[in-house]
């Protein structure tokens, strides 16, 4: 009896975690109706990320790109920039609504960039270095109410 419920606690445990593992030979995961898929091309990675439910779900910050890389037990955020150093672009989105089966896709090009500033310059000049090898997750929040978000991690790692 004892043995039947360890494994449907343990069970209800995995089943509730948030966090999904990417396999190396996976390229893609379906978590509470979101599918994410990723396309790794040379210089790009391209994360298309799908509504799977039967009802609308709104997705969060759809416009500022979330990676985090691990070091040790730690994940670090990757800097990426939403708009290039200097320029005026318009404010990101604060979500993005995604109907049943619609799908929104992410660029990232592989780098981590930043602006510095220089006192010869009016404009700060952006930086850019491509990342290292290692784990890397995306992170986005999402729900089915604008006020109801539910943070996912889409492990993946870069050889």
């Amino acid at each position: 009896m004892i043995y039947r419920i360890t494994i449907f606690i343990t069970i209800l445990l995995y089943a509730c975690n948030t966090t999904s593992k990417l396999s190396q030979n996976e390229n893609h995961f379906t978590q509470n109706g979101i599918h994410i898929t990723l396309e790794e091309k040379e210089s790009e990675i391209i994360f298309k990320i799908q509504n799977t439910n039967d009802f609308p779900v709104y997705l969060f910050q759809p416009d500022q790109l979330t990676i985090q890389k691990q070091i040790g037990t730690e994940w670090e955020k990757v800097r990426i920039l939403y708009c290039p150093c200097g320029a005026s672009c318009p404010s990101p989105r604060e979500f993005v609504q995604l109907k049943t089966n619609e799908f929104i896709n992410f660029n990232w090009n592989k780098k981590e960039s930043w602006c510095i500033h220089s006192n010869q310059q009016k404009i700060p000049e952006t930086v850019e270095q491509n990342v290292e090898k290692g784990n890397y997750r995306l992170f986005i929040q999402y729900g089915p109410y604008k006020k109801e978000q539910t943070k996912l991690y889409y492990k993946f790692k870069l050889n």
